[in-house]
């Protein structure tokens, strides 16, 4: 599971995940 550019934390990927989810 490395789709960030190596700079986002999975806290951020999270959050992030989440936000989609909820915005779907």
């Amino acid at each position: 599971m490395k789709a960030t550019r190596g700079k986002a934390n999975p806290s951020v990927v999270n959050q992030i995940l989440k936000r989609l989810l909820d915005t779907t």
